[in-house]
């Protein structure tokens, strides 16, 4: 599985999961808006490696391999991602 981690040492990322906080949100949630018309796009959640670790874990499985990766957004942004091996717990 790999999924965006949540980038707070990225000014745009860190700004962006305060102002989703402040709309009641979780930190790592924000608004994806149009770079044009500045219209609502969608919702994002970035985890954090607690999370993501939970949740795979409260599905049952047990994690093999857990590293940092570097990746691109669909926007060309370059973040971190998480990238988890596991396999399904018996």
């Amino acid at each position: 599985m790999v999924d965006f981690a949540q980038n707070w040492h990225l000014d745009l990322y860190r700004e962006r999961y305060l102002a989703g906080a402040t709309l009641g949100g979780e930190l790592g949630d924000f608004e994806v808006r149009d770079d044009v018309t500045g219209s609502f796009l969608y919702s994002a959640h970035h985890y954090s490696e607690r999370e993501l670790t939970e949740l795979v874990r409260e599905a049952g499985f047990h994690i093999e391999n857990f590293r940092y990766k570097p990746a691109t957004t669909w926007r060309r942004h370059q973040v971190y991602a998480m990238l988890l091996e596991g396999r399904k717990s018996k």
